[in-house]
């Protein structure tokens, strides 16, 4: 997926470019984050969030490693919003188109359930057969 999410124009006197929201979300989804307080800070105070120091390492957005800006969390937030938004829009039209064609089948004839889609054989989830066969005999 190729596809890019956003508009080109200028901001006061800075230049704006497009960002691939895909791209940043694969950043997101790779950023760690955990809980965490400031030195100066009681210990019962907790904040959740990236260290500063990954975001830096990740996005490269903001003035230096030490802070997360606002401006910068929030068009991270926004990108991967849209992103998340086009691939499940699009996730939707596979699943409505393989429906119509499901039902569209003649129970008859049968469907080859890998046919038509760009799913790899083994990609989804595993197909319940029925209850696991027993390795042990059962207690009398």
């Amino acid at each position: 997926m190729a596809e890019t999410v956003g508009t080109v124009g200028t901001v006061g006197e800075t230049s704006a470019a497009v960002v691939n929201g895909f791209a940043v979300l694969e950043k997101v989804l790779a950023l760690p984050v955990s809980t965490w307080r400031y030195n100066w800070e009681e210990p019962h105070v907790r904040h959740l969030g990236p260290m500063a120091q990954d975001w830096w390492a990740a996005f490269g957005l903001g003035g230096s490693d030490t802070a997360i800006t606002c401006a910068d969390a929030n068009g991270v937030a926004l990108v991967s919003i849209q992103a998340l938004h086009r691939r499940l829009t699009e996730l939707q039209r596979q699943v409505d188109s393989l429906t119509r064609r499901l039902e569209e089948t003649d129970p008859s004839e049968g469907i080859d359930p890998s046919e038509g889609t760009d799913v790899p054989q083994g990609a989804g989830p595993p197909e319940a057969t029925g209850p696991p066969e027993r390795t042990t005999p059962p207690a009398p």
